[in-house]
């Protein structure tokens, strides 16, 4: 079958968020095989910091070009497993690793590909607590199954991992008839999810809050099929959550964004979400969750408690990609 092309689809699915990557990530994307790219999908590449040494899993990796990138962020410590459905995404991927690990100064592979259903993680062989990252495009909205994938991420996660995705949103639940159109599934359409569902089932599942990064609006080209969906809108939005342990204080902190030995690229700011911007050395007050993230989490190398008088606050957790309409 064909790839689709921006013709064939019924939303503006193809207008994706723009690429925002590490400082390193414009020169490992130049390091990715041109027919690699040429299946992009036109999804934007979005990251986030801290991926150096990581074990990563990127779900649904049908466009490949993620997994090459994320390779050679994490370097030779790191590893990626890429997973897919599809057999030939797995063996095209898999054709291609002598030419990226030689590209990318690599002494050994540092990308496995797999082949398993996104609910079918740790069937496929995946260990439990296997992953400090999990990145995806577009995987909830393409099936039901979601509560089968929320088990599988925080089996397959370690305590204080973190899940980084992009996801079709809705400002409300999508009505059954909707979900009857097989058609409408696989834009996401069918199966967004109402992005308050999203917060209560991450919660569910012993994640944090997933925390808003982007979003951009998507619109139904089709005026008869805005129609009969209910004009409900549409957001691509990326977001992000933790593994926190069930047991941790429920009492905010200070904490100061401090980035030892410039581990992330712009020593000056950080951006946790889309609520705020951290300066290095500002004492800031955060809430319990946000306290438990920079405690557990893999940011716990670049912040610390301090005991100082706060001079900002953190906003509340943003999750309403259409809070700004």
């Amino acid at each position: 079958m064909a790839d689709k092309t921006e013709q064939d689809y019924k939303t503006e699915m193809l207008q994706c968020l723009p690429s925002v990557l590490p400082h390193d990530g414009k020169a490992a994307l130049s390091l990715v095989h041109p027919d690699i790219i040429a299946k992009n999908y036109c999804c934007g590449l979005r990251f986030p910091d801290l991926l150096s040494g990581l074990n990563v899993l990127s779900l649904g990796c049908g466009c490949l070009r993620d997994c090459f990138v994320l390779s050679k962020l994490i370097g030779q410590e790191g590893s990626v497993v890429g997973v897919d459905p599809n057999d030939h995404v797995i063996s095209f991927g898999r054709s291609f690793l002598e030419y990226h690990r030689k590209a990318c100064g690599l002494s050994k592979d540092n990308i496995q590909f797999v082949q398993c259903e996104p609910d079918k993680l740790v069937d496929a062989g995946l260990q439990k607590e296997q992953f400090d990252l999990v990145c995806f495009n577009t995987v909830f909205g393409l099936t039901p199954k979601k509560r089968e994938i929320m088990s599988q991420l925080r089996d397959v996660l370690k305590p204080g991992a973190e899940v980084f995705f992009t996801e079709m949103v809705a400002n409300t639940r999508i009505r059954d008839e909707v979900k009857k159109d097989e058609s409408l599934w696989g834009e996401g359409i069918a199966g967004a999810f109402f992005f308050e569902d999203l917060v209560t089932m991450s919660r569910e599942y012993g994640f944090s809050t997933p925390r808003l990064v982007q979003a951009t609006d998507m619109r139904v080209k089709e005026p008869e099929l805005d129609k009969f969906i209910g004009g409900v809108k549409f957001s691509m939005a990326t977001y992000r959550m933790f593994k926190l342990p069930q047991e941790r204080d429920d009492l905010g902190a200070v904490f100061v964004y401090t980035n030892p030995q410039r581990a992330i690229d712009d020593m000056n700011v950080i951006e946790l979400d889309a609520g705020d911007t951290i300066q290095s050395g500002v004492p800031v007050q955060v809430d319990a969750e946000m306290a438990a993230i920079l405690r557990h989490s893999r940011f716990s190398s670049v912040f610390r408690a301090t005991s100082d008088k706060a001079t900002q606050v953190l906003k509340p957790c943003p999750t309403d990609p259409f809070a700004a309409e």
